[in-house]
């Protein structure tokens, strides 16, 4: 089950303490670098929002495609981002 050993065998043996999801979401809420996390990825995704926004328009005035196309274009970039 994990490198030490059976999960359950472990808490039955009192060697791996019971942790609610409630205390270990309170640990980690409370832990800075958490949010420091948070902040960065908040402003990676603003900015991936904002490049796909704008790569419609570019392709459209850069590459005279029609809006359709340009935005069918554009939408797998922000497809990509769901997997990268």
């Amino acid at each position: 089950d994990a490198p030490k050993g059976n999960y359950n065998e472990m808490k039955k043996n009192g060697t791996m303490p019971e942790v609610s999801a409630a205390a270990s979401f309170r640990s980690g809420a409370a832990n800075i670098n958490t949010w420091i996390l948070f902040l960065q990825y908040a402003c990676c995704f603003g900015v991936e929002l904002t490049m796909n926004n704008a790569a419609a328009s570019y392709f459209k005035s850069k590459f005279e495609l029609t809006t359709e196309s340009a935005a069918a274009i554009a939408s797998i970039f922000g497809w990509m981002n769901l997997f990268a």
